[in-house]
């Protein structure tokens, strides 16, 4: 009686979730002659390749009829997946937003592509705009993400309509916090004759309700900004008082 061939099955798995890379090959051990083989998905070769992730058996036969069966499971890495945290910027001129990534699944250590350049998880101080991320595995397998990150109010800047310049260190003087976004600003201001009684260029939050040394009256003035951008000129009243 003779006895059946001895073989086993080495395997090589899918490198990426979806993928066409496996293969099994077919290890003799033992076997009277040449073997003729079947896979389950009818091929015919000791080898076979181009395998999606799943179960593959084999049945070879040597020339005395005597068989041997094996079987292999293919498997590959789980998809990569990317969660991700976004933090808009806070107005249309403001670079304060940011973009936070979680990622699962795949091989290995992580490679991050921004199209800004940025090669982190996380990236900061954005404006308002469209960025992407590639992710890139151990095995070069990859997931793309897109965002278009927008914000939260209209406007850059509040303008406070009252000072109290009274030396106790609070709202002393006229602070409009945003307005530092915008280089090119000039700031007047004008008494209720017309007369102006301040002007700057990229305001530095120092008006004091002072003119040409002097206290100015505690009443309502009248404020000019350009912010020289092409938007619309802002005007408004801020009062004194003390």
């Amino acid at each position: 009686m003779n006895p059946n061939p001895q073989i086993s099955v080495n395997k090589t798995d899918v490198s990426c979730f979806g993928g066409l890379d496996g293969s099994a090959s077919v290890v003799v051990e033992s076997a009277d002659g040449s073997l003729n083989y079947l896979w389950s998905n009818n091929a015919t070769t000791q080898t076979i390749g181009n395998l999606a992730a799943g179960n593959f058996s084999v049945a070879a036969t040597d020339g005395n009829s005597c068989k041997a069966n094996a079987s292999i499971v293919i498997s590959q890495p789980g998809k990569i997946e990317i969660a991700s945290t976004v933090f808009t910027a806070s107005c249309p001129d403001a670079a304060d937003g940011r973009i936070e990534l979680r990622i699962t699944g795949g091989t290995g250590a992580y490679a991050f592509a921004w199209n800004t350049g940025s090669t982190t998880n996380a990236i900061n101080n954005l404006g308002v705009g469209l960025y992407s991320v590639s992710v890139r595995d151990a095995n070069s397998c990859e997931s793309e993400m897109d965002f278009d990150l927008g914000y939260i109010r209209e406007i850059c800047f509040d303008i406070p309509g009252i000072i109290t310049p009274n030396n106790d260190s609070y709202n002393d003087t006229w602070i409009i916090d945003g307005l530092e976004l915008y280089s090119g600003n000039t700031v007047e201001i004008f008494d209720r004759y017309g007369k102006r009684v301040f002007y700057m260029k990229s305001y530095d939050n120092s008006w004091d309700g002072v003119y040409e040394g002097k206290e100015l009256p505690m009443e309502s003035y009248h404020y000019v900004i350009n912010l020289n951008n092409g938007t619309a000129i802002l005007k408004g009243n801020i009062t004194i008082v003390r």
